[in-house]
C-alpha cells in the first residue's frame, strides 16, 4: 500500500474529496506527499507533528495519531507549500531564518540582527500559514474537526508566537506549552499575523510552561 491509499485507507470516505483535490494540487506544483509510519517529524534542534521541506519539495506527514490531528496537519504543510509556490523568495529568506536558528539554537554565534530579523520571518511565515489553514477549514466547513474551534485558533497563535519564547530563552520549549490550557486561553481567537507584542501575563505563562 503506498502512501496515497494510507490517507483514504486513514480517513472517513466524506473528507476524500478534499484529499483528492489537496493531492491534485501538490502534484501539479510537483511537491511529494510523504506518509510516516510515526507520529512526528524531527527537523534540527525541533520536533513537529508535520514538515513542508521546500528544498526538496516535500512534505513529511506522520499519520500515527488521531485522524483530526493529521489532517489538520495536513492541511497546514499544504498551506506552507502554497506559500511556497507563491513566493519562493520569501520562502528562501524562510529557510535561511530557520537555518541560523537552528545553528544558533547549537551554539553557534550570530550577530543580534540576524537573529532578530530570523525570529521576525519564522513568525511571520508561521501566522501566515496559520491564517491560510484558518481560511482552509472555514472554506470546506471543517471546523468539526476541532474539539473546539476557537480554542484551536487560541492554540495556533500560541504556536506561532512561541517562537518569541525560543528567542529569548534560547531553547526549544517543553509541548506543554501547547497542551497547556492556561497559556493558549491567553491568546486572541482570531488569528493573527506578524508578531504579537506580548503581555506581562502571556510571557509568565510562556516562561512558567
Amino acid at each position: 500500500m503506498n502512501n496515497k491509499e494510507l490517507l483514504f485507507s486513514n480517513s472517513p470516505e466524506k473528507y476524500h474529496s478534499i484529499l483528492k483535490s489537496i493531492l491534485k494540487d501538490l502534484e501539479k506544483n510537483n511537491i511529494e506527499l510523504l506518509v510516516l509510519n510515526d507520529s512526528v517529524v524531527r527537523c534540527g534542534n525541533f520536533i513537529f507533528v508535520g514538515a513542508f521541506n521546500s528544498m526538496e519539495r516535500e512534505i513529511y506527514l506522520p499519520i500515527k495519531r488521531k485522524f483530526n490531528s493529521w489532517f489538520l496537519t495536513l492541511i497546514h504543510e499544504y498551506c506552507h507549500s502554497k506559500q511556497f509556490i507563491e513566493n519562493k523568495e520569501w520562502d528562501l529568506e524562510t529557510s535561511q531564518a530557520h537555518y541560523h536558528i537552528d545553528l544558533w539554537l547549537k551554539g553557534k554565534e550570530f550577530s543580534k540582527e540576524i537573529i532578530n530579523e530570523a525570529f521576525k520571518i519564522i513568525i511571520l511565515s508561521e501566522s501566515d500559514c496559520e491564517k491560510r489553514t484558518y481560511d482552509f477549514i472555514i472554506e470546506f466547513g471543517l471546523k468539526e474537526l476541532t474539539e473546539n474551534f476557537d480554542n484551536f485558533v487560541r492554540l495556533r497563535n500560541t504556536y506561532a508566537q512561541s517562537y518569541q519564547l525560543v528567542h529569548k530563552i534560547r531553547k526549544v520549549p517543553s509541548s506543554n506549552l501547547y497542551t497547556d490550557k492556561e497559556i493558549w486561553k491567553l491568546f486572541p481567537n482570531k488569528i493573527h499575523v506578524g508578531v504579537i507584542k506580548l503581555t506581562e501575563k502571556q510571557w509568565e505563562a510562556f516562561e512558567n510552561e
